[in-house]
């Protein structure tokens, strides 16, 4: 029995973009290591487990970093690097931009109350625009008295 394969229609968005940045400094990295033997080192663990530590590592992963480290291209998306092991922010940030279910929710009810409530968004964020702590962090604003209500979401 022969198994069709439907091709999905769908728009290109941000998420494929990046996919395909991510699959592009890879293998530009795995290049640049020079590996070609790609051993995966696993680790005892039993069927059932669900403890992602435990799964295995790759043989080639300190060199993998160490070449990522040092590998700088220009993909779809814009210039990609790494700084300490991290993509930088862009320097574009939409700020106050808050929208998403919760926000949506959030909004609907204010409109169906029978009296004004005033509201305002304020990002959880420090003067440089980066993040001001942890969702913990941000809930604990809540014990303070810091803010009347919190939502907090990622990407």
């Amino acid at each position: 029995m022969e198994k069709k394969i439907s091709a999905v229609e769908s728009e290109l968005n941000i998420y494929g973009l990046w996919a395909y940045d991510a699959a592009t400094i890879l293998a530009i990295a795995i290049e640049k290591a020079g590996i070609a033997n790609f051993g995966f080192q696993k680790t005892n663990v039993s069927s059932n487990s669900t403890d992602i530590s435990a799964l295995g590592f790759s043989r080639n992963g300190e060199n993998l970093i160490e070449a990522l480290s040092n590998t700088r291209v220009t993909g779809l998306t814009g210039d990609i690097h790494f700084v300490n092991g991290q993509l930088p922010s862009s320097a574009f940030q939409i700020v106050n931009d808050c929208q998403g279910y919760c926000i949506d929710v959030f909004e609907a009810v204010v409109k169906a109350l029978p009296y004004a409530l005033p509201y305002e968004y304020i990002p959880f964020a420090k003067p440089d625009g980066g993040s001001a702590g942890t969702y913990d962090d941000m809930v604990y604003q809540l014990y303070l008295g810091s803010f009347d209500a919190v939502v907090g979401d990622t990407l």
